[in-house]
């Protein structure tokens, strides 16, 4: 596909057919750059479960070599020699400056080769973070030498990368803050800071993952900001990122849910409304049971509301408590119509118990 950013996440323009085939056990399966400039295709050639098997079986399997014969005018593009075996004569600081090469199979080819170099090389991390610091450098190397540096992670290559996190490149941004996800431990308040500050970010990919390694650094701690984060969304929000909080609130565990529920019972009628949206784009029981509680109790909804709480009770997997919908309608014959339909629907799907 060939895609553009949009929010945070990204918008198909164009589908392209790669390669197809009138071959009914035509299973393509990968596809990789080779060292050549040549298209590596992989294909399962079996009319198998395909990847519910962990490998193929050693006697079925194609594999297919595309290069460019040029159309319409444009010049073919000729394989070249490997090129990899080259980059592996490479000294280190001169394999850190290939990085800068718009060749995305070499830039992942070079970063392999600096893994593979690993602590031999005892000059890698100083130029690997020396380039992160280049914002003149293209960005795809500076993402590339973020990748690798993160195998041979130290004090050094966390502090880089929390410089990172203001950087004006947003890919940048947001991947400092994965890196930083996967490798920084332990209490730092610069990192924790940052991440707070980011939740603001314009960028929407840098607000969801600000959200996300907010909450795997800090787990019940950062319920809190993240319910705020979510109160501000409006309606209309981009979905991945309201999906993005979501997720970082079920990372926060029972903290999560517990401060939506003190947001329900205390909270403004939009911060209300807020709440009863976020408990319901979440998944496990306590949201849920948040969720009857905040529909049968003595919150202060509007009828509306309740009857939004009511409506997503269904989508949890599991049947709501059957009881406490019972009951509530029994005790509450003068509700507003819509709130009573919403709560029978929730009801209907409850099972024997229902009855």
């Amino acid at each position: 596909y060939r895609v553009r950013p949009r929010g945070a996440s990204f918008e198909m323009l164009e589908e392209v057919e790669l390669l197809k085939s009138e071959d009914g056990i035509f299973r393509p399966c990968d596809a990789e750059v080779g060292p050549d400039g040549a298209v590596y295709v992989l294909d399962w050639a079996k009319d198998s479960p395909g990847g519910s098997q962990r490998s193929g079986d050693g006697v079925h399997g194609r594999l297919y070599r595309l290069s460019w014969r040029g159309r319409n005018g444009e010049p073919d593009l000729p394989l070249k020699p490997d090129s990899f075996a080259r980059l592996r004569k490479l000294p280190d600081k001169h394999l850190v400056a290939a990085l800068s090469t718009p060749d995305g199979g070499e830039r992942r080819a070079i970063a392999r080769e600096i893994l593979r170099r690993g602590e031999a090389a005892s000059t890698l991390p100083a130029s690997l973070i020396q380039l992160l610091g280049t914002r003149d450098a293209p960005v795809t190397a500076r993402l590339a030498a973020l990748s690798a540096l993160q195998g041979s992670w130290s004090d050094a290559a966390e502090e880089a990368c929390i410089a990172l996190i203001d950087d004006p490149a947003a890919d940048v941004r947001r991947s400092a803050l994965g890196a930083l996800a996967l490798s920084s431990r332990g209490v730092n308040e610069s990192v924790d800071a940052a991440l707070i500050r980011r939740g603001m970010d314009g960028d929407m990919t840098v607000r969801r993952a600000a959200a996300i390694v907010l909450a795997r650094r800090c787990g019940p701690a950062a319920a809190g900001r993240l319910v705020e984060s979510w109160s501000r969304l409006r309606q209309g929000a981009d979905p991945f990122l309201a999906s993005g909080i979501a997720y970082a609130l079920e990372l926060t565990g029972t903290a999560g849910v517990a401060a939506l529920r003190a947001q329900l019972e205390r909270g403004t009628a939009d911060l209300r409304e807020a709440a009863v949206h976020a408990l319901a784009s979440l998944h496990g029981p306590e949201a849920q049971r948040a969720l009857l509680d905040a529909a049968t109790g003595a919150s202060p909804l509007s009828p509306a509301l309740r009857a939004a709480c009511f409506r997503a009770l269904p989508g949890f997997g599991e049947p709501p408590d059957a009881p406490s919908i019972a009951a509530w309608l029994l005790s509450h014959a003068a509700e507003p119509p819509e709130a009573r339909a919403r709560a029978m629907d929730a009801l209907a799907i409850s099972g024997p118990s229902a009855r």
